[in-house]
């Protein structure tokens, strides 16, 4: 399946898909156990969303200083690191008696997973490099693999009995345990600093911005694919209710395969014929959802899951190898742009929705997707081509 193979024949490349899926078990903790911590708490719906402002300030919080960070003590380790505290925070803000304890284990999750975050796929990068591989976008399957394993994991754990804060404190344990074993390959990894001229570049890199602008847009819609799909099929397409589920599991299951496959395919067609055929499908998609039709508003949730999967790991890839950049540069600013866009593209398009209606939210995005389709032909894009892996 793609480039799958290489996780399983070698380790130093299976402890980067073991980071992916290690934050996105973390974040399956949290969000699975947020009903009994609204509960115990005794807290709103609203009391939940200033909570999730914490966890997105502190993320917000070490973007800038990141890029330093990683080229001070190198990527390997600081992915290390950050992962091995990360279950630690989740744990700590599933076990907070008070509403500001919540507040504070999250903003130090959400700092913790900003910076594994970009380590991580800067130790890609690296990897890529060293190893003359394309692992980025089997690497972002990884991450989606791991949104499986920790709802499944948490779901089987609590009905076994073991209580919300007992698996919280099991993973907060056990995830450590299992970055051990890879530990030696997390801090093999060679690195090295930007040159000064490197650094006065970044502030004035025309290239990046418009990676950075289309990871945003990408990210606003997966956004508002995860936070809106349901209720879309519910109050739009009006589906059975066995039915509401379907449109996300669809987008998800399509997001691990197309990550899966995509290195293989990149490495036939290229960073850019990726993203524009992503993009075209992911437009295709969102037709297919304004038909407000059960089963054909399933099969483009699905076909939105295709697109979207390759297009964020083909922009990464792109923006680590931009020439006068080092990695962690290019990466952290993406990060940046990118957290910004899924965490309040949904917001804005709930406004939308409130104004024009949850299709009408959906067009926009269409409309959106449609704008940015050109820049990646001809233009600056040109210029961005220069950093494509041949």
């Amino acid at each position: 399946m793609g480039t799958l193979h290489l996780f399983w024949k070698d380790r130093s490349i299976m402890a980067v898909g073991v980071l992916f899926a290690h934050l996105n078990i973390a974040f399956s903790t949290w969000i699975l156990n947020i009903p009994y911590i609204s509960e115990k708490l005794h807290i709103s719906e609203g009391d939940i969303g200033l909570a999730l402002f914490f966890l997105s300030l502190g993320a917000v919080t070490v973007l800038r200083p990141s890029s330093k960070i990683i080229q001070r003590f190198g990527e390997g380790r600081v992915a290390y690191f950050s992962s091995s505290v990360l279950g630690v925070f989740v744990a700590l803000a599933v076990l907070a008696p008070t509403f500001y304890g919540l507040c504070c284990a999250l903003f130090w999750a959400g700092m913790s997973a900003a910076l594994l975050d970009i380590s991580m796929n800067a130790m890609v990068a690296t990897v890529e490099k060293q190893k003359d591989v394309r692992i980025m976008s089997t690497s972002h399957g990884f991450f989606s693999l791991g949104g499986m394993i920790g709802a499944g994991m948490g779901t089987l754990m609590l009905a076994s009995g073991l209580g919300p804060e007992g698996y919280a404190i099991t993973l907060a344990l056990v995830l450590p345990l299992v970055q051990l074993v890879f530990r030696p390959y997390y801090f093999s990894l060679a690195y090295g600093e930007p040159s000064r001229e490197e650094q006065d570049n970044f502030k004035a890199n025309w290239a990046l911005i418009l990676l950075a602008a289309m990871g945003f847009m990408i990210m606003v819609g997966e956004g508002a694919v995860a936070d809106w799909s349901a209720l879309y099929m519910q109050k739009v397409v009006q589906a059975d209710p066995l039915y509401w589920a379907w449109g996300f599991a669809g987008f998800s299951a399509a997001m691990a395969m197309g990550r899966f496959y995509g290195d293989g395919l990149s490495a036939r067609t290229g960073s850019w014929p990726m993203i524009r055929g992503g993009a075209v499908l992911g437009a295709l998609g969102l037709i297919n959802v304004l038909f407000a039709q059960e089963w054909l508003s399933i099969f483009g949730f699905t076909l939105i899951g295709f697109g979207f999967s390759v297009i964020v790991p083909e922009l990464y890839r792109i923006a680590s190898r931009i020439p006068g950049l080092s990695p962690s540069q290019g990466l952290s600013f993406m990060a940046a742009t990118g957290y910004v866009g899924f965490l309040i593209g949904p917001v804005f398009l709930g406004f939308v929705g409130e104004l024009w209606g949850l299709q009408g939210s959906f067009g926009l995005l269409l409309g959106l997707l449609v704008l940015g389709l050109p820049f990646t032909f001809g233009g600056r894009g040109q210029k961005v081509r220069k950093a494509q892996v041949a």
